[in-house]
C-alpha cells in the first residue's frame, strides 16, 4: 500500500520531497538505534541521537490509541487496523511527519 499525503485540507501539508525525506527517516529508524549502541562518541553519533530524539518526540503528536499502528505502518508499510477511518489515520500521519520535519529544522 502506497502512502500518500493528503492534499485538500491539510495544514499539515510539506513539499513533496521533505514529505519523502521524512518519510524514509521514519523508516530508518530501527537501524539509527542500532547504530546509536555501536557508534563511539562522536560527532555522527550526537546527528544519529538528534534523529531519534526528533522521531521520538513526533510521535507524541499521533494520540496514544491510534500511535502504535500509524508509527508501524510509517516504519514498515503494515496495514492499518479498521479501528478508524483512513481519514483519521492521513491526518495523524500527517501531523507526525510535519512535526517531525520541525523537530528537524527543515521547515
Amino acid at each position: 500500500m502506497k502512502i500518500y499525503q493528503r492534499k485538500k485540507n491539510n495544514p499539515y501539508l510539506l513539499p513533496e520531497n521533505l514529505y519523502r525525506q521524512m518519510l524514509y527517516l521514519i523508516r530508518d529508524y530501527e537501524r539509527l538505534c542500532a547504530l546509536q549502541t555501536v557508534e563511539q562518541e562522536n560527532e555522527k553519533l550526537s546527528k544519529i541521537k538528534e534523529k531519534i530524539s526528533a522521531i521520538e518526540a513526533a510521535e507524541q503528536e499521533i494520540p496514544e490509541e491510534y500511535r502504535i499502528y500509524a508509527v508501524e505502518h510509517l516504519k514498515h508499510k503494515t496495514p492499518l487496523p479498521p479501528i478508524a477511518d483512513i481519514k483519521t489515520w492521513s491526518k495523524y500521519k500527517s501531523r507526525f511527519l510535519f512535526r517531525l520535519a520541525k523537530e528537524l529544522g527543515e521547515i
